[in-house]
């Protein structure tokens, strides 16, 4: 048995299909930012697809894209005179494309 750099280098390059996740959640656009959070949380997922209605790819949401929502969205909850539309903010507001 090689070492380890001889084992990397006999698997080089290695190509996306031989480390590429095949099971995997995806959001609809429509889908909520709550939805998306409880999402990761439940498959441990960094960042989840976004697709549109006719199931096609849109973008990516990332974790970090949620948690650079949180400070701006503890404020606006905290005014209230400024609310989202009926209290849920999309994905095609923090998704990146």
């Amino acid at each position: 048995m090689g070492s380890k750099l001889e084992r990397v280098k006999r698997n080089w390059p290695m190509i996306i299909e031989n480390i590429m996740s095949t099971k995997f959640s995806v959001l609809k656009i429509s889908d909520s930012e709550d939805m998306a959070r409880q999402l990761m949380v439940e498959t441990g997922a960094s960042c989840l697809p976004v697709i549109g209605d006719a199931g096609e790819p849109l973008g990516v949401i990332w974790q970090t894209d949620l948690l650079q929502r949180l400070q701006p969205i503890a404020k606006k909850k905290s005014s209230a005179d400024s609310k989202s539309k009926e209290g849920v903010d999309w994905l095609s507001d923090v998704m990146c494309v």
